[in-house]
């Protein structure tokens, strides 16, 4: 399993994406969120496969920005799982 490690442009959020090669595709094992090294949001076994390893990557920071924004605009959610 492949680990991909990366922060917000604020710092204050950090994201971990979990995935592995398969004769299929890219497959997303796992990705979790937080906030001052609490963690915010984690979610295992995404479904889906991705033809190249870049847009597996690119889609999971994407779906992180996504959820960060989200708890940005509704500041009472403090867990978001």
């Amino acid at each position: 399993m492949s680990t991909y490690q990366t922060s917000d442009s604020s710092g204050n959020f950090s994201y971990e994406l979990n995935y592995t090669q398969h004769a299929d595709g890219w497959k997303m094992n796992s990705i979790s969120i937080s906030e001052r090294n609490s963690e915010i949001f984690s979610k295992k076994n995404l479904a889906g496969a991705y033809r190249a390893e870049a847009v597996l990557l690119a889609q999971g920071v994407n779906m992180c920005e996504a959820l960060i924004a989200c708890r940005s605009a509704h500041p009472s959610l403090t867990r978001m799982n």
